[in-house]
């Protein structure tokens, strides 16, 4: 009888505000508000409600569990933005709180009511290169491939319209909050324009690392194609085509064509975690859509 029913899963929170505050800007979640009821928009077009509720307990029981690629990352970026993982009696957990016993890795944390979510170590089967799952839904990790020994193809979707990304990724302002992967990023040039310079300077961990190139076509909301050239290797440039299309349900798929000189330059490339880097930048990306959304929303006056 309910083979083909959309079916949906619903918790209970007692402040609605707070939970979209941290799902959206924390954990990088879209979300929607209608009838004072928050919505989890998660990967493969799966919604969770969240309802208020007055005399609300916190459930006992893990409600949601999120499998990651890397654990040791997800738990180490969770708890730098504020989020502490539980202990339980039973489990050998390390210092990180993973516990790492039969079954995959995984790690216990809260929500501001108190309702248990988890992280949970993927099969590494499904996180190999280019099966990051299905692109076509926010949040999942980037697509790359090879179509030829001297491109790389990035794809990746966003839960945010054409525009919005747009912005993302040529306004200076907005670039510096997603662009360096949560390391300090000085944006020295952006003149976003045909023939225009950009250069951007990553403080990291590792040290000092500059970035710069020049556009050859800024077509909005669309199209850009630039020269990408990093310090430590100079003379070795790449053309970056990013083209932006426009998507049902306020969504934007992006991709981008990375051409490089050589078969040598394009394996470089590729050895030097630039797929771990990319994805780092664009769950940052993930959060400061989430946060605009969630700001806009905020602004927007209430009937009279």
């Amino acid at each position: 009888m309910f083979a083909k029913t959309r079916a949906f899963s619903g918790f209970a929170a007692p402040d609605i505000a707070a939970a979209r505050a941290f799902y959206a800007e924390t954990l990088g979640i879209r979300t929607s508000e209608e009838n004072g009821m928050l919505t989890l928009h998660l990967a493969g077009d799966r919604p969770v409600l969240v309802y208020p509720k007055p005399d609300f307990q916190p459930a006992s029981y893990t409600i949601l569990n999120f499998p990651v690629a890397d654990i040791d990352r997800a738990v180490d970026e969770l708890s730098q933005r504020g989020v502490r993982f539980e202990r339980y009696a039973g489990f050998a957990q390390d210092a990180k709180g993973i516990a790492r016993g039969d079954g995959p890795p995984i790690a216990w944390f809260r929500d501001p009511a108190g309702n248990i979510l988890s992280v949970l170590q993927e099969d590494p089967a499904e996180v190999r290169r280019g099966a990051g799952g299905p692109t076509s839904e926010p949040g999942a990790p980037a697509k790359v491939t090879t179509p030829t020994d001297r491109t790389i193809r990035i794809e990746r979707v966003f839960g945010a319209p054409r525009e919005q990304v747009w912005r993302a990724f040529t306004d200076p302002e907005r670039v510096v909050r997603w662009w360096g992967r949560g390391n300090r990023l000085v944006v020295e040039r952006m003149e976003v324009e045909r023939g225009g310079h950009w250069r951007f300077v990553e403080h990291g961990p590792e040290g000092v690392h500059g970035f710069e190139g020049r556009f050859g076509e800024v077509s909005p909301p669309e199209r850009v194609v630039q020269t990408f050239e990093w310090d430590g290797l100079p003379g070795h440039v790449a053309l970056d085509e990013l083209t932006l299309e426009e998507l049902e349900g306020g969504r934007t798929r992006i991709v981008v064509t990375s051409t490089l000189h050589t078969p040598e330059d394009r394996d470089g490339m590729l050895a030097a975690d630039m797929e771990q880097g990319l994805n780092e930048s664009y769950a940052a990306l993930d959060r400061l859509l989430a946060s605009e959304a969630g700001s806009d929303r905020a602004a927007t006056p209430a009937p009279a």
